[in-house]
């Protein structure tokens, strides 16, 4: 941790395609939790099990709460020492991806963290704000934080994103003749994320689900940033981006003194290909015709590009209470 800027290391790499692949990179997760540096990873279920298929369900999910429990102890048996000399147990996110893996996933988080050598391991969520169901998820994790907490047990955290799947999901949906698992508009996912958020920084809930906002639009950040000093739950959220991207936004934060945590990715050299697929998924990002970093880098204050940025949050702060959870597929 530097100047309240902390990091959250992803191992890239692509979905498994066989065991002997799958092993290899979960032993990866497993040494970098005993490097004495690193005290924050991000992993995915699709990552560390090879064979994940829904016919498999009861299958999949005892397999991958095996794998992930032993993932939470390797986490709390190399803890992290700070500078001051306390030693903290090292922090497990749990990423989102494709849709299809999202329930399993989050059967797996709760299921693993109900075990009683967990109860006070605090570990970390996503939930995508462009799936309309993402306040039924949200609403699931906070049922089981409140009685988690209730009985004695620490708090979980959730990591709200826009979601990074677009065109994955859209390109199966019409492949498959399936229905398309995300809303329709940015608007309508912005509105959305505005939506979790007004919930989630409700003292009570933030209490026990602590917040991660991972976003670049500095409307969103304002948003969240305000809500949770009218609210009172700033020791509860932390502030997320990606590293080396948009680096004005963390400096700004940290000097509002909040808490940053920087998703910065890392791969073997040997494995460079998926820091290529990596940069391919932000720039397709960046230049999307509705991403917010597409205009920030030269935006100025009431230019035309503001006033289109102003134009879009106004339109999703006024559809936010109207939001209505759904699922689409």
């Amino acid at each position: 941790w530097n100047d309240r800027i902390g990091q959250n290391v992803n191992l890239l790499g692509e979905v498994v395609l066989g065991d002997a692949e799958a092993a290899h990179r979960y032993n990866h997760y497993l040494e970098a939790l005993k490097e004495p540096d690193i005290n924050y990873i991000s992993i995915k279920i699709s990552g560390i099990y090879a064979q994940l298929h829904p016919l498999g369900y009861d299958k999949s999910k005892e397999k991958v709460c095996v794998l992930l429990a032993k993932v939470f102890q390797q986490a709390i048996d190399h803890p992290y020492t700070e500078k001051s000399g306390k030693k903290t147990s090292k922090f497990v996110n749990l990423d989102m991806e494709e849709y299809k893996d999202c329930e399993l996933t989050l059967d797996v988080f709760t299921t693993v963290l109900a075990m009683p050598q967990f109860k006070n391991y605090t570990a970390g969520i996503v939930v995508q704000a462009y799936l309309p169901d993402a306040p039924l998820f949200y609403g699931r994790l906070l049922e089981f934080a409140k009685k988690r907490v209730a009985e004695g047990g620490a708090p979980i955290k959730v990591r709200i994103v826009k979601g990074a799947n677009l065109q994955m999901e859209t390109i199966t949906s019409s492949l498959k003749g399936w229905p398309v698992p995300i809303l329709p508009t940015k608007t309508n996912v912005d509105a959305n994320y505005m939506h979790l958020l007004d919930v989630a920084m409700q003292p009570e809930n933030a209490q026990v689900v602590h917040l991660g906002i991972a976003s670049h639009n500095f409307f969103t950040i304002g948003y969240a940033y305000l809500l949770s000093k009218h609210n009172q739950v700033e020791e509860y959220v932390t502030f997320e981006m990606l590293e080396g991207m948009a680096n004005h936004l963390p400096r700004v934060m940290r000097n509002l003194d909040k808490q940053i945590i920087l998703y910065t990715p890392v791969v073997k050299k040997e494995h460079f290909l998926n820091a290529v697929s990596y940069l391919v998924r932000r720039l397709d990002e960046n230049t999307g015709e509705d991403n917010f970093l597409r205009y920030s880098f030269n935006l100025t204050l009431h230019s035309e590009q503001w006033n289109f940025l102003e134009k879009q949050f106004i339109e999703a702060c006024k559809l936010k209470d109207k939001i209505q959870p759904a699922i689409y597929r």
